[in-house]
């Protein structure tokens, strides 16, 4: 008798050691979701994840098998996981307006949204973001929200939200968007809301929408107001570089400046690139990237960026000869497989094929070691190679 109470206590242990170790992601209807949210008095915790999202799955191997996020998660929060482009996600996407996975969303315990994040974190990052929750400083419920988990949204609208790999979804027409706007009683309302800050529209309601930005923010939050502001931010740079006009770029970076508190500057600077690369105008492009590394405000993996681009699109050699420099700076201080291969290639764009091949060899070499697949450094290689040979 005493080694069968025995063995069944080492039995229960064991199973609740395995319990311990897994992070217990709650399953089933959102109402009952939030009814145990409730009795336990705790803020719920929604993973937002889709099964083609890459990032997710890396969270899921990584940072939901971390013991201490384990064990923070299970004691602070209710946990919850859907996949957003079915059943229950779909709704709360739609509801919430969530495009980007994975996304965390943290729910108060009568079920308000309170908090939003997006993106990969890891163990030690995604543990300061939920201690970030759990200051109750950091909850904030918006106006604009209301209790109805399915507005009344129009097809077009819960289309856009299908499963990528579905014959159904379809997105409408900038003229499909601005006939439906048109109809609605007032633009602030959570489904208008919702349909113009998802979809293009028009310059009149992207017009009201500057003109009305402190009421937006007021009702649906900084941050999603944010994610609009820059999704006509993007439409606005490709017309100014389809224009190859300068001024309307001025404008965008202004309105950068003007609603934009937090990152106002790296997204000027990372719009006002765009528009030199795409306008081909490399040598504003090489003296803007000259600024930013003496000013310490592009690291090693950013300088290997800008020169990669200039290798793969750039022909003038004064402006190739400023990127080597630029490399060998990164390739020094990081002699890694990318900055060696870049280094490699621009030395071979320039004419200087006997540095090109030592660089190219190295690049290989530590690239073989590192796991990195080196084939095209070899073709590199090769072309250096031939050219040494003429």
């Amino acid at each position: 008798m005493k080694k069968m109470i025995s063995v069944l206590f080492v039995m229960m242990l064991a199973l609740a050691v395995s319990t311990a170790d897994e992070l217990k992601f709650e399953t089933g209807e959102w109402s009952q979701i939030i009814k145990k949210a409730k009795a336990e008095n705790k803020i719920i915790f929604l993973d937002a994840y889709t099964d083609w999202c890459g990032w997710c799955e890396v969270m899921d191997k990584k940072t939901f098998t971390d013991a201490d996020v384990i064990s923070f998660v299970n004691k602070n929060f209710i946990p919850v996981k859907y996949e957003m482009q079915t059943g229950t996600g779909k709704i709360l996407a739609m509801k919430y307006r969530v495009r980007g996975f994975p996304s965390q969303l943290y729910f108060n315990s009568e079920g308000k949204l309170i908090y939003t994040d997006i993106g990969y974190k890891e163990p030690k990052k995604f543990i300061e973001s939920l201690q970030k929750v759990l200051d109750s400083k950091n909850h904030k419920i918006y106006k604009g929200i209301s209790d109805k988990l399915e507005p009344e949204f129009p097809d077009f609208y819960k289309l856009a939200f299908a499963r990528n790999d579905s014959e159904e979804k379809k997105f409408p027409t900038p003229e499909e968007v601005v006939s439906y706007l048109d109809k609605c009683k007032s633009i602030f309302d959570e489904v208008a809301w919702s349909v113009y800050s998802v979809f293009q529209s028009s310059e009149k309601y992207d017009n009201f929408f500057i003109e009305n930005y402190s009421k937006f923010v007021e009702l649906y939050g900084e941050s999603e107001v944010l994610n609009k502001f820059y999704d006509n931010t993007y439409q606005n740079v490709q017309k100014a570089i389809k224009n190859k006009d300068f001024s309307e770029m001025d404008k965008v970076l202004a309105l950068i400046d003007k609603y934009d508190s937090k990152y106002a500057e790296e997204n000027k600077d990372y719009y006002r690139m765009m528009y030199y690369e795409r306008t081909e105008s490399w040598d504003k492009f090489s003296d803007y990237a000259e600024d930013l590394i003496s000013n310490n405000k592009a690291n090693n993996d950013r300088i290997n960026e800008l020169c990669w681009n200039l290798y793969e699109n750039c022909t003038d050699k004064y402006v190739l000869k400023k990127a080597l420099k630029w490399i060998s700076k990164a390739t020094n201080e990081s002699p890694n497989y990318a900055n060696l291969d870049t280094h490699a290639a621009l030395l071979y764009k320039t004419g200087n094929y006997k540095d090109a091949k030592i660089y190219a060899e190295k690049a290989i070499e530590i690239g073989k070691k590192s796991g990195n697949d080196v084939g095209e450094t070899e073709k590199l290689l090769e072309k250096i190679k031939e050219n040494l040979d003429k």
